[in-house]
């Protein structure tokens, strides 16, 4: 339920600041907007889970506020603040019933990517770093946070169809977290990797 209450809240703050900016933007090198997206996350590691343990992926979603910045004719800066909520985690067998230790559930995510756009299409591409401040929901003495902020990168493909007052961005983007996000007892360091469908107006 807090969850909706934010996502709400958030929405309208978006909603509200596009709509002062449109006017002024549509002229202007710089332009701001807001995007959501459709997140699936998954972990990977670099050893072997113990026999009581297996590795879960889940979807989730995303909201966040956007702004792009026109520095020639095909290349553009792109930063962007996002709220995530990532369905990623491991479930491990505990006295005959299974117990989910979610990872990184919720997550703020800054990312300033270099946007290129292919000539004569409406598509481009994008690259750039992140970084993620990560919080847990449920944090367990089982499970410790190994490094927040978390530093990781994220490539994407997409698609931007101008309209008379605005310009919708469907894109696909895969990230993953260069260092560890959390470890688990006796199992190897974990690092998050989603992939995300994303739609941005701006």
């Amino acid at each position: 339920m807090k969850f909706i209450i934010v996502t709400f809240a958030l929405t309208t703050v978006f909603s509200n600041s596009y709509a002062q900016e449109i006017e002024e933007s549509k002229s202007s090198k710089i332009r701001f907007g807001f995007n959501q997206g459709l997140t699936y996350s998954f972990l990977s590691s670099n050893g072997d889970l113990p026999s009581n343990t297996s590795k879960y992926e889940g979807l989730g979603y995303s909201l966040g506020a956007i702004a792009k910045i026109d520095m020639f004719s095909s290349i553009s800066i792109v930063p962007e603040l996002q709220l995530s909520f990532n369905g990623a985690g491991l479930e491990r067998m505990e006295l005959n019933s299974n117990k989910d230790y979610p990872f990184a559930d919720v997550s703020v995510d800054f990312r300033t990517n270099l946007q290129y756009s292919i000539k004569n299409t409406n598509f481009y591409t994008s690259l750039g770093p992140q970084v993620r401040f990560i919080f847990d929901t449920e944090e367990s003495p089982a499970t410790k946070l190994a490094t927040s902020p978390n530093f990781g990168g994220n490539v994407g493909i997409g698609y931007a169809r101008k309209f008379k007052f605005f310009t919708m961005a469907p894109e696909i983007r895969y990230s993953s977290s260069f260092n560890s996000i959390k470890q688990y007892e006796t199992a190897p360091a974990m690092r998050l990797q989603t992939i995300e469908l994303v739609l941005s107006f701006y």
